[in-house]
């Protein structure tokens, strides 16, 4: 499963419900600017929607990715000013992410929707809280994932016609 095709699905599923796209530093987010809340996939490993497991990515995430995971985690300047502190409590977005993964032997997609908290020397999301675990997706069965070409077209807008003239 690409990674921009589970953000493109995400977002037709959550636009038309009040959700905004964010593309800050290519990071493919859906953002909820009332709750506060950003939403990022990412591939898990497989560990990812296993309630007696703890997944982390398979990937090392980028600067703005662990910045806000420190932001989650609650992790300030023990030297910064009290009102820097709230200021930047204020001005931030909890981030989310839909972790996925494909177990190929057995077809399956294993799922969760999770805060992340902490990063290893590595760059690698390692710890989350909470996680919101979601059913699998069992492919065994010979059933596929539908694909852009399976989905119907969506109703286009009027054709805008603009006249361009000349000037003499």
């Amino acid at each position: 499963m690409a990674w921009s095709e589970t953000v493109r699905t995400l977002r037709d599923q959550l636009i038309p419900l009040g959700c905004e796209a964010n593309n800050e530093s290519n990071q493919g987010l859906v953002s909820n600017p009332k709750k506060s809340i950003m939403l990022g996939v990412a591939h898990g490993d497989s560990n990812t929607g296993k309630k007696s497991a703890t997944p982390s990515t398979r990937t090392a995430r980028g600067a703005k990715t662990l910045a806000s995971v420190a932001a989650n985690s609650g992790y300030l300047f023990t030297e910064m000013e009290e009102d820097e502190i709230i200021r930047l409590l204020s001005n931030r977005n909890d981030l989310w992410l839909l972790l996925v993964f494909w177990d190929e032997v057995n077809d399956l997609v294993q799922l969760e929707v999770s805060r992340p908290v902490k990063a290893n020397e590595g760059k690698r999301l390692i710890a989350w809280a909470p996680r919101i675990l979601l059913q699998n997706l069992d492919f065994s069965d010979g059933s596929k994932v539908s694909t852009p070409e399976d989905t119907p077209p969506v109703p286009s807008s009027p054709e805008i016609v603009v006249e361009v003239k000349r000037r003499a």
